[in-house]
Protein backbone atom coordinates (compact mmCIF):
# COMPACT_ATOMS: atom_id res chain seq x y z
CA UNK A 1 0.00 0.00 0.00
CA UNK A 2 0.94 3.41 -0.87
CA UNK A 3 0.42 6.17 2.21
CA UNK A 4 0.33 9.77 0.33
CA UNK A 5 -0.04 12.71 2.14
CA UNK A 6 0.98 16.36 2.21
CA UNK A 7 0.31 20.07 3.71
CA UNK A 8 -0.72 22.72 1.55
CA UNK A 9 2.99 23.30 0.07
CA UNK A 10 2.77 20.10 -1.36
CA UNK A 11 -0.62 19.84 -1.98
CA UNK A 12 -0.57 20.25 -5.75
CA UNK A 13 2.13 18.27 -6.79
CA UNK A 14 0.68 15.43 -4.31
CA UNK A 15 -2.51 15.27 -6.27
CA UNK A 16 -0.59 14.95 -9.62
CA UNK A 17 0.98 11.94 -8.29
CA UNK A 18 -1.97 10.87 -6.51
CA UNK A 19 -3.63 10.36 -9.91
CA UNK A 20 -0.64 9.03 -11.95
CA UNK A 21 -0.39 6.34 -9.08
CA UNK A 22 -3.91 5.65 -9.54
CA UNK A 23 -3.65 5.69 -13.46
CA UNK A 24 -0.99 3.21 -12.98
CA UNK A 25 -3.55 0.95 -10.71
CA UNK A 26 -1.23 1.47 -7.43
CA UNK A 27 -3.28 0.75 -4.39
CA UNK A 28 -2.77 4.08 -2.30
CA UNK A 29 -4.51 5.88 0.95
CA UNK A 30 -4.47 9.40 0.79
CA UNK A 31 -4.24 10.71 4.29
CA UNK A 32 -4.58 14.64 3.66
CA UNK A 33 -4.41 17.63 3.08
CA UNK A 34 -7.59 17.18 1.02
CA UNK A 35 -8.24 21.25 0.49
CA UNK A 36 -5.91 24.26 -0.01
CA UNK A 37 -5.66 25.29 3.76
CA UNK A 38 -2.45 27.77 4.38
CA UNK A 39 -3.11 27.10 8.02
CA UNK A 40 -2.25 23.45 7.77
CA UNK A 41 0.67 21.99 9.08
CA UNK A 42 3.37 19.52 8.02
CA UNK A 43 3.87 18.15 11.21
CA UNK A 44 0.03 16.77 11.10
CA UNK A 45 0.08 15.56 8.18
CA UNK A 46 3.79 13.70 8.24
CA UNK A 47 2.79 11.77 11.59
CA UNK A 48 0.10 10.78 9.74
CA UNK A 49 1.95 9.08 7.11
CA UNK A 50 4.94 7.66 9.30
CA UNK A 51 2.17 6.05 11.29
CA UNK A 52 1.04 4.06 8.81
CA UNK A 53 3.96 3.30 7.12
CA UNK A 54 5.43 1.74 10.39
CA UNK A 55 2.70 -0.24 10.75
CA UNK A 56 3.58 -2.49 8.25
CA UNK A 57 6.91 -1.27 6.91
CA UNK A 58 7.63 -4.84 4.74
CA UNK A 59 4.04 -3.83 2.37
CA UNK A 60 3.67 -0.07 3.07
CA UNK A 61 5.76 2.80 0.97
CA UNK A 62 5.05 6.82 1.67
CA UNK A 63 5.10 9.79 -0.22
CA UNK A 64 5.13 12.81 1.86
CA UNK A 65 5.11 16.19 0.38
CA UNK A 66 5.73 19.78 1.95
CA UNK A 67 7.08 23.19 0.56
CA UNK A 68 10.59 22.23 0.90
CA UNK A 69 10.64 18.45 1.59
CA UNK A 70 12.72 19.31 4.65
CA UNK A 71 9.91 19.72 7.25
CA UNK A 72 8.12 16.34 5.74
CA UNK A 73 11.40 14.74 6.27
CA UNK A 74 12.29 15.54 10.19
CA UNK A 75 8.50 14.76 11.37
CA UNK A 76 8.60 10.86 8.88
CA UNK A 77 12.29 10.23 10.47
CA UNK A 78 10.88 10.55 14.27
CA UNK A 79 8.78 6.89 13.54
CA UNK A 80 10.42 4.36 14.62
CA UNK A 81 10.75 1.74 10.98
CA UNK A 82 10.48 4.88 9.15
CA UNK A 83 13.35 5.82 6.64
CA UNK A 84 12.79 9.13 4.87
CA UNK A 85 14.69 11.03 2.28
CA UNK A 86 14.25 14.63 1.34
CA UNK A 87 15.23 14.10 -2.35
CA UNK A 88 15.92 16.08 -5.40
CA UNK A 89 17.07 13.46 -8.17
CA UNK A 90 16.49 10.34 -9.68
CA UNK A 91 19.67 9.19 -8.31
CA UNK A 92 19.12 10.20 -4.57
CA UNK A 93 15.82 8.28 -4.58
CA UNK A 94 17.69 5.06 -6.31
CA UNK A 95 20.37 5.36 -3.16
CA UNK A 96 18.53 6.33 -0.60
CA UNK A 97 16.37 3.12 -1.65
CA UNK A 98 19.45 0.81 -2.60
CA UNK A 99 21.20 1.58 0.51
CA UNK A 100 19.04 3.20 3.34
CA UNK A 101 15.80 1.28 2.78
CA UNK A 102 13.68 4.02 2.45
CA UNK A 103 10.34 4.02 2.64
CA UNK A 104 8.67 7.10 2.97
CA UNK A 105 9.89 9.37 -0.34
CA UNK A 106 9.74 13.12 0.59
CA UNK A 107 9.38 16.01 -1.96
CA UNK A 108 9.12 19.41 -2.36
CA UNK A 109 6.06 20.71 -3.88
CA UNK A 110 7.85 23.86 -4.60
CA UNK A 111 10.98 22.85 -5.80
CA UNK A 112 10.32 20.02 -7.79
CA UNK A 113 8.54 19.77 -11.38
CA UNK A 114 5.96 17.41 -11.95
CA UNK A 115 8.02 15.43 -14.80
CA UNK A 116 10.94 14.86 -12.05
CA UNK A 117 8.73 13.85 -9.51
CA UNK A 118 6.72 10.76 -11.30
CA UNK A 119 10.38 9.83 -12.34
CA UNK A 120 11.43 9.74 -9.00
CA UNK A 121 8.27 8.19 -7.71
CA UNK A 122 9.16 5.35 -10.20
CA UNK A 123 12.32 5.00 -8.97
CA UNK A 124 11.15 5.19 -5.47
CA UNK A 125 8.63 2.27 -6.18
CA UNK A 126 11.00 -0.06 -8.14
CA UNK A 127 13.97 0.20 -6.79
CA UNK A 128 14.22 -2.59 -3.71
CA UNK A 129 16.84 -2.19 -0.87
CA UNK A 130 20.45 -3.87 -1.05
CA UNK A 131 20.63 -5.50 2.55
CA UNK A 132 23.39 -7.10 3.36
CA UNK A 133 26.46 -4.32 4.84
CA UNK A 134 23.58 -1.70 4.53
CA UNK A 135 20.94 -3.88 6.69
CA UNK A 136 23.96 -3.82 9.57
CA UNK A 137 24.24 -0.14 9.12
CA UNK A 138 20.72 0.43 9.66
CA UNK A 139 20.66 -1.78 12.91
CA UNK A 140 23.38 0.12 14.04
CA UNK A 141 21.34 3.30 13.71
CA UNK A 142 18.43 2.11 15.19
CA UNK A 143 20.42 0.09 18.45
Amino acid sequence: MIIIGSDHGGLELKNYIKQYLLDKGYQLQDIGAKNLDPLDDFSYYGKLVATQVAKDTKNNKGIFLCGSGVGACIVCNRQKGCYAANCHSVEQVILSRQHNNLNILNLGGRFIDKDLAIKMVDAFLNTDFLGGKYQARLEDIDK
